[in-house]
């Protein structure tokens, strides 16, 4: 009679758990989480390949896509794409690393650049770019762009016409950092990372947006080692997915 009762039990409270969590929908190739304003969010997908920024409300109906229309030379690094709405002064933009070329794959330039609603350039910053941050200021929303500039950190502060809702940063409350060494480098490239306190999934794109390497990696993993041996010599794109964050680099490999 135990017994029976005891499986009784367990059906019920299987069925009252699952009764609890049930499937709203699904995207096929990950999805990222933006805040519009102080109550409205987005569902944003990015299709890397295309240049192809898709937007969906919370209900899942498609609200925008953006294609991204790179000048001519520049390569896009879709993977860390932050989409904002009425931050800089479109409707909906797209804020993102790209890399600049010259002969033979070699690099020549990074810069953070904004695109409108349409997929034209609205903003290129300065040359060699390394990372972009927001603050909310009593004198208005700031965005900061430092770059290295003469082997040296410089640091740009622009005033944005609308207000940063930040929901991009990592529950424990630190973005994702990388380092790389040596870079450039012909045979190995060590990535080092900080703050990885979910599992993640890491790529690396060619100079055409093509992902050749894709790899998962653990939580609070601290290196990713790159065979770069077989790789031909130009520059890759490298980006960390982990939940609402993301990380996005850049190395040079030189045989």
């Amino acid at each position: 009679m135990k017994n029976i009762l005891l499986t009784a039990l367990c059906a019920i409270l299987t069925h009252v758990s699952l009764a609890q969590i049930s499937l709203d929908h699904t995207f096929p190739n990950g999805v990222k989480v933006t805040k519009i304003n102080d109550t409205d969010y987005r569902f944003v997908t990015i299709d890397t390949g295309k240049y192809l920024v898709s937007i969906y409300n919370t209900d899942y109906t498609l609200d925008q896509t953006i294609k991204i229309k790179a000048p001519a030379g520049m390569h896009v690094a879709m993977g860390g794409a932050l989409v904002r709405k009425n931050l800089y002064n479109n409707k909906y933009e797209v804020a993102l690393g790209v890399i600049t070329e010259g002969p033979n794959n070699s690099f020549t330039g990074s810069y953070y650049c904004i695109f409108n609603e349409d997929g034209t350039l609205l903003f290129q910053g300065p040359k060699y770019f390394i990372f972009a941050s927001y603050f909310n200021l009593a004198t208005g929303t700031k965005m900061v762009l430092v770059s290295d500039q003469s082997g040296s950190d410089s640091a740009n502060i622009y005033s944005l016409s609308g207000h940063f809702f930040n929901s991009t940063r990592p529950i424990a409350g630190e973005s994702i950092t990388t380092q790389v060494f040596p870079n450039p480098s012909a045979d190995h490239i060590i990535i080092a990372i900080k703050n990885l306190d979910k599992s993640a999934t890491f790529d690396i794109q060619n100079i055409n947006g093509q992902v050749i390497q894709q790899r998962q990696l653990s939580a609070g993993q601290k290196n990713i080692d790159i065979d770069t041996r077989d790789l031909p010599s130009g520059v890759y794109l490298y980006t960390i997915n982990s939940g609402n964050s993301s990380e996005t680099g850049k190395f040079l490999v030189a045989h």
